[in-house]
């Protein structure tokens, strides 16, 4: 990367590296801060306690940081750092993340019916994300009645979710839905909806250049590359095992969610009954009881805690039960019955992709009376953008015939 000058506006290697750095430093620590817990003087206390001063001075830190590092910068480098810092989710959101997608857009297909689903679910899913966490936090800190609905939230949130897991198999996917608007709109070609207006009595010659111009019979047939494009594309992604690391990952975090959820009511049980629970010593904290509950998932007897409690027991069995579950969701729903729905609602919207081309292609050939294919005709009149399209497509290009005849 280029040194930074004034003239060029370009950042070093260095400097670009310490401004993204320094940026998600920043906008980390204010969401811990904000929404989390007191990170710094966490930290502080922790590994630096002679450092407190700088906690109970850092207004007057920051101050004299920023004042120091705008001596040392350039003015204009300094202020284009701070305001790309104080941007950044901004620059993120629409700027990375879109340079991001473009390129990879056969992700974004492959990824398609999560990002529907979870934009459709999102109310319900925030809420019963709210109501896991708050039973968490109950389970590690409430006592009282307060630790008894706790455990029975963290319950109803695990069923919630594994049952939403199970259910995703067979719910319908955007692909369905894509399938269904592509067809209307397949159908409206068919009757002309997109058909050039006719040339009203009054238009004038100038009018009549500027139509000329723009050369209708290219719309139709930018329309039908279009259409092909994304067919090959989507029938390409529909064939491929992105999918298949999407629906493991999507397991994987089932099985998490549910051994965390566990070792949340384990240690609620352990607070409000301590007899339920044979450990050894130094046992009883959250991650003592997240070992215990990763042996029941995995049939591991790696952790030396036994359930002697009644309650105890009865959730230890729920979470057998939970195990059994899982390996449904994981060898008959995730990875045949949604697999399968995934591929044949590909399918069926790259046939309906396919469809719209063949119907852009007909329509132009009734239309304008064309006696050829479609891009033999545009290539007459403009070999260098059909040429260049095949190109991007990966396909050889054209030779123009040399005596062409448009018409029938």
């Amino acid at each position: 990367m280029a040194i930074a000058s004034p003239e060029s506006g370009e950042l070093s290697a260095p400097v670009w590296w310490l401004r993204e750095v320094v940026s998600v430093a920043v906008w980390c620590y204010a969401a811990v801060k904000l929404l989390v817990f007191d990170i710094d003087t966490y930290l502080v206390g922790r590994f630096a306690p002679s450092l407190q001063w700088v906690l109970d001075y850092k207004a007057f830190v920051i101050l004299a940081t920023v004042s120091v590092a705008w001596v040392l910068a350039r003015r204009q480098t300094f202020q284009r750092v701070v305001g790309y810092i104080l941007a950044f989710p901004l620059i993120l959101i629409f700027w990375r993340m879109p340079l991001w997608i473009v390129p990879r857009w056969a992700l974004v297909i492959v990824f398609a019916p999560a990002i529907h689903r979870g934009i459709a679910s999102f109310r319900s899913t925030f809420l019963l994300y709210t109501v896991g966490a708050l039973s968490a936090l109950a389970a590690l800190k409430a006592n009282g009645p307060l630790l008894s609905v706790s455990l029975v939230g963290l319950l109803a949130f695990l069923s919630t979710h594994l049952r939403r897991a199970l259910r995703k198999a067979y719910s319908s996917s955007v692909f369905v839905t894509l399938s269904g608007a592509v067809r209307a709109f397949r159908v409206s070609i068919e009757k002309g909806t997109f058909d050039p207006s006719p040339d009203p009595p009054d238009m004038t010659e100038e009018q009549q250049k500027t139509k000329a111009q723009q050369n209708p019979i290219m719309g139709f047939y930018l329309f039908r590359v279009l259409a092909e494009v994304v067919a090959e594309k989507v029938a390409l992604v529909g064939r491929g095992r992105k999918y298949d690391i999407y629906l493991l990952c999507s397991f994987l975090y089932t099985a998490g969610v549910t051994a965390v959820s566990f070792a949340f009511a384990y240690a609620g049980i352990h607070r409000l009954e301590p007899a339920s629970f044979e450990m050894p010593p130094g046992g009883g904290g959250f991650w003592s009881f997240l070992g215990y509950s990763l042996g029941i998932l995995t049939t591991s007897s790696i952790s030396k805690i036994q359930a002697v409690g009644s309650l105890a027991q009865f959730v230890s069995y729920l979470e057998v039960g939970g195990s059994v579950l899982l390996l449904i969701i994981l060898f008959f729903t995730l990875l045949t019955a949604a697999r399968e729905a995934f591929q044949a609602d590909v399918e069926e919207f790259s046939t309906e992709l396919r469809l719209i081309a063949d119907a852009f292609e007909k329509r132009a050939r009734g239309l304008f009376q064309l006696a050829g294919d479609l891009e033999v005709v545009v290539l007459i009149s403009d070999a260098k953008t059909v040429n260049q399209i095949r190109r991007w497509r990966g396909l050889p290009e054209l030779e123009a015939p040399k005596e062409p005849s448009q018409r029938k």
